[in-house]
């Protein structure tokens, strides 16, 4: 069972190095693309950047250790609730792209 959930957190650990190469390919973007509008620019990094956020928060609950009253424990409710805080800044910092 140990190792299912080894398994599960370098997954998610994996899927969060893939999306934050999303961010930086979306950062130079323009240099591939002519005449890339900078708008859809900046939109795609701060959706990348919420998606990492996202992905950071569900790997955190789906590897959640189960052992009450332990060390771990209280780190992944730490990623959690700073996942929620920054993905909730992300999400705004997103609208607001789209409004401006």
């Amino acid at each position: 069972m140990y190792r299912k959930l080894k398994l599960k957190a370098i997954w998610y650990i994996i899927l969060y190095c893939i999306v934050c190469c999303f961010i930086f390919i979306s950062c130079y973007l323009d240099l591939f693309i002519k005449g890339l509008d900078i708008t859809i620019q900046i939109f795609l990094i701060n959706f990348f950047i919420f998606l990492s956020w996202i992905v950071i928060i569900i790997g955190a609950i789906d590897t959640f250790p189960k052992v009450p009253y332990s060390n771990k424990r209280v780190w992944f409710y730490v990623a959690i609730l700073g996942g929620l805080v920054t993905a909730t800044k992300s999400l705004v910092e997103l609208i607001n792209g789209l409004i401006y």
